[in-house]
Parts: C-alpha cells; sequence; structure tokens
C-alpha cells in the first residue's frame, strides 16, 4: 500500500492545481493471514475493534498532492475472525454541533465499542448498529451544520 500511494502521488502531483490535495486510506486485508495492510495519507484515525478492544490507528501522512518526495509506509496490523474495521471522512469529525462541539474520536469510540463488545447483539448484526447509533449521534447533534460530504465504511471479518 505504501508504494501504491507513492506512485499515485507521482501522478497526481501534476494534474491538480497548488493548494487542491486528497487524503486518503489504502489498505487490503489478507483473510488467510488474518491481517490488514494499509497507508495512510492525511487521513482521519480509522478504528480496529478486536476482542472487545479497540485501536485507532495513525491517519497521518503527506496527503496525496501537497509533496513530490513523499514516502508512505505499509503498516499491518491485526484483522481476524469477529474483528471489526472502521473509517470516515473528516466531515464526521469536522462538523461543529450544538455550542460549537466537533464529535471526538474518543465519542466515535465508545458510541463503536458499546455495540461492538455486547455480549447480548449477534456479531452479524454489529456492524449495522454501530453504523445506525453513530449516525444518531451525527444527526442529533450535528446534522444541522454539516457542509461537507460524510462517508461512513465498516467492514467486519465474519466468525465461521
Amino acid at each position: 500500500p505504501g508504494l501504491y500511494l507513492e506512485e499515485l502521488n507521482q501522478k497526481i502531483i501534476n494534474l491538480i492545481q497548488i493548494g487542491q490535495y486528497a487524503t486518503m486510506f489504502y489498505g487490503f486485508m489478507d483473510l488467510e493471514k488474518e491481517k490488514l495492510f494499509y497507508s495512510t495519507a492525511g487521513c482521519p484515525n480509522p478504528f480496529i475493534f478486536t476482542n472487545n478492544r479497540c485501536t485507532e490507528l495513525d491517519g497521518t501522512g503527506f496527503p496525496i498532492g501537497t509533496y513530490k518526495k513523499a514516502t508512505y509506509e505499509t503498516l499491518e496490523i491485526d484483522f481476524k475472525p469477529g474483528s471489526m474495521f472502521f473509517m470516515y471522512s473528516d466531515a464526521l469529525i469536522e462538523t461543529p454541533g450544538k455550542n460549537n462541539q466537533f464529535m471526538s474520536n474518543s465519542k466515535i469510540k465508545e458510541i463503536l465499542l458499546k455495540v461492538f463488545s455486547s455480549n447480548e447483539i449477534e456479531n452479524n448484526q454489529k456492524a449495522g448498529l454501530c453504523l445506525t447509533n453513530l449516525l444518531n449521534e451525527f444527526e442529533t447533534n450535528y446534522k444541522k451544520y454539516l457542509s461537507d460530504d460524510l462517508t461512513l465504511n465498516i467492514y467486519y471479518q465474519k466468525i465461521q
């Protein structure tokens, strides 16, 4: 993934205007090795949920199109059956809400972990319920002020 982002950066940097850029997460899940291999380019921090624990991944790195000599590291993390991966666009954490407050990464983690760690919810329903609860929070406290696109992605590694 790191080499791909470097190649993409080299192509994009000559196509876009100065001041334009793209933040990005690029990765793939190797289900046989039970790993997620990934690289980041200035994106919001994604989360991995495994064994009722949450790991916040680092989304830093040069955004695509900002620095011609940018390099990107390929990282890996366990992604075993029963794990869930969540990533989102910056609108989730950059849209002001009531009293000009923003949704924090700790709030996102709290909402998702509450569902993910529950023994009362079927595993195959957790991903959908996580998104529903997160969207309910956003609609209740932030939607009114949304001025950017909002994207939420969740991936669940099914338990056989």
